[in-house]
Parts: C-alpha cells; structure tokens; sequence
C-alpha cells in the first residue's frame, strides 16, 4: 500500500484536473485487506479510474522463502505477457497517453517500448532518495 497511495492521489489529480482516463492493472499476487476497500472508493469516485485484473499467477515452489524484491521480479516476469494483452487491448480501445508504474515495474519498459507508448516512473520516495537513485551509478563506476 505505500507505493499504491501516492500513486492512487497521484492519478486521482490527472483524472480531476487535466481529464485523463485511467486504468490500473492489478493482481492479487500480493494483496492486503486495505487494497479492495480503496480500489472501490477510487471506482466508485466520480473519476474516470478503472481497474483490469491480470489473470492469477502461481508462485514459485520456492518462493516464500525469497526476499520480497526477488519475488517482485519473479512475478513480473510471469505477468508480462498478461499485462502486454492489457495494454494492447488498451491501445487498440483508445490513444493511451503514458504508462505509469513504480520502481517495481520497470520490467515492463520493453514491452511499452514495443508498443510505442510513453513510460514513466512514479517516485513516491523522498527528494533525496530520488537524487541518491539517479547519481548511484556514478557512484557505482568510481568506488
């Protein structure tokens, strides 16, 4: 849910102020009891906001015993072809502007790319962590 609420306000101000549709892609792969109340308040808002549920994706045998970031990854490898349906059936609908995601989901850039759509990483940390993400690989290459 901490990435999930800025983003959700986030889309909530491009829906209300500038008129832009939205639609979430989501999974129940990794679900908490506050997500379904908070889905329905933003659906049943008076925005444009609507959801696409990606089919279920089985976990690894191993996978519990994994650290979150490994699952995450493991995860979007299996969702991506079901989520490259979503946003081709999407493309094909209606113009999408952009592709919004966190810094989970970069894994999905190739398939944006392959669909000529616009993609964009929603940050929902500090400034300073933000500054500290995009001088690390300088950071990287001298020490």
């Amino acid at each position: 849910m901490g990435h999930f609420l800025p983003l959700a306000e986030f889309v909530k101000r491009l829906s209300k102020f500038h008129g832009f549709s939205i639609t979430f892609i989501i999974s129940k792969w990794i679900w908490t009891s506050q997500q379904p109340a908070v889905f329905q308040r933003l659906a049943f808002s008076a925005l444009d906001i609507h959801f696409t549920e990606i089919p279920h994706i089985t976990e690894y045998e191993d996978e519990q015993n994994m650290k979150l970031a490994t699952r995450i990854l493991k995860f979007m490898l299996k969702a991506k072809p079901h989520i490259e349906n979503v946003l081709q059936s999407l493309c094909s609908s209606a113009p999408v502007s952009a592709f919004i995601t966190d810094l989970f989901c970069t894994e999905l850039f190739d398939v944006t790319a392959k669909l000529k759509m616009p993609s964009y990483m929603f940050v929902s940390s500090s400034d300073s962590f933000v500054c500290f993400m995009l001088h690390f690989p300088k950071l990287v290459s001298e020490i």
